[in-house]
């Protein structure tokens, strides 16, 4: 009976990590709840935070909160250090999730067509004066918000279609609005 009870004493603490890992789930929900983290664009980085945290968590368990031999502790740890060493972050979605390609494969600025050539045709100069334009970076007051009633009610139910998708390379850019014309 008392040979059980060490031995159960001593053996992983994997009740610990799953309560640890429960608190970040929990925190996570909750600030994933907040309609002011998903309106201004945070839900992506919070998801890419819990992870990192959830892998940061598990990793000070398995050290020094664990009771497994040393032996176990030590491959774990490179385990876990396996895909940061095999992994390279290109960039970052739209959501600020970040897009992972192999180390050793190329950059994504090696792979773009060339565009020499192309020219952009004489247009019409726009006065970007009002609450319907976008006239630049971070909009009207660069601050990334637009306030007041810019989409018609109901467009939740039917979001509306994705008409083209380039990609873009390593570069970042951003859009304009002035009149039926929108500038990226």
């Amino acid at each position: 009976m008392k040979s059980e009870i060490q031995s159960s004493k001593k053996g992983p603490r994997w009740c610990f990590l799953l309560i640890l890992e429960m608190v970040l789930v929990v925190g996570w929900i909750i600030l994933k709840s907040i309609p002011h983290f998903v309106e201004q664009g945070w839900g992506g980085a919070l998801d890419l935070l819990f992870l990192v945290a959830a892998i940061a968590v598990t990793l000070v368990w398995l050290i020094f909160f664990s009771r497994l031999r040393w032996r176990q502790r030590v491959i774990g740890a490179v385990l876990m250090s396996v895909p940061v060493v095999l992994l390279k972050i290109d960039g970052h979605t739209g959501s600020f999730f970040p897009q992972l390609s192999w180390r050793w494969s190329n950059q994504s600025a090696t792979q773009m067509p060339e565009l020499s050539g192309m020219m952009a045709q004489e247009g019409e100069l726009i006065k970007a004066i009002g609450p319907a334009y976008f006239p630049r970076f971070l909009g009207e007051n660069m601050d990334n918000w637009v306030s007041g009633e810019l989409l018609p009610d109901g467009w939740e139910s039917k979001e509306p279609d994705e008409l083209w998708r380039i990609e873009m390379g390593e570069g970042w850019s951003a859009f304009a609005v002035a009149g039926n014309f929108a500038y990226t």
